[in-house]
């Protein structure tokens, strides 16, 4: 190929960063802990005008065990949140939290189901206390003065559907996903911003 191929993100656990990039927007969010910290901050890149790629020739082995997903749970769903909740610009929020507000309930019963409840209490708890949402504003904020690059640029290569490979479910498969993909295609093209 003539140079990398261009994508939405990049895995944290094979990621080459410009000095200037850091320079320009920061780190990886500490807070994050682990789930998302890479795709936030390669979404943050992407709106302050910095491009992601592919070096299609490189090789990465990354060793990765889900038997303790319940650990890991409460921060996939807690970062996946807070990455739309803090870069996603008022008016796409507001066209995707019908369908966000759907699938947490899904999950929030999905979970319960599954034994999983204290993960979704525990979220729950997060996101009820003023001290989460001061920190989403102040987040924002930050975000809105790196922002160089559209909402409608950022999504053009998003999905609706669920994708994690622990979650395989014919109800999420048959059912829920095309609902996603179908609503998603309905309000993507009112993202214009």
């Amino acid at each position: 190929s003539n140079g990398p191929v261009a994508l939405d993100y990049a895995s944290g656990a094979a990621m080459l960063v410009k000095r200037e990039v850091f320079e320009r927007i920061g780190l990886l969010r500490e807070d994050y802990f682990m789930y998302y910290d890479d795709l936030e901050f390669c979404w943050r890149a992407r709106l302050a005008g910095c491009n992601v790629g592919l070096a299609e020739q490189s090789i990465c082995h990354h060793r990765y065990d889900v038997r303790n997903i319940l650990g890991l749970l409460y921060y996939v769903q807690r970062n996946r949140l807070l990455t739309l909740l803090t870069l996603e610009k008022r008016r796409t929020l507001a066209l995707t939290l019908p369908c966000l507000l759907v699938a947490e309930v899904i999950l929030g019963v999905y979970f319960l189901t599954r034994g999983w409840g204290a993960t979704q209490w525990k979220l729950l708890r997060y996101f009820a206390t003023p001290d989460t949402w001061q920190a989403i504003a102040a987040r924002r904020r930050e975000v809105s003065r790196l922002r160089t690059r559209r909402d409608a640029e950022i999504v053009k290569g998003f999905t609706g559907g669920v994708v994690f490979t622990e979650l395989t479910n014919p109800i999420l498969r048959y059912l829920f996903n095309p609902l996603l993909e179908m609503y998603w295609s309905l309000i993507r093209r009112f993202i214009v911003w």
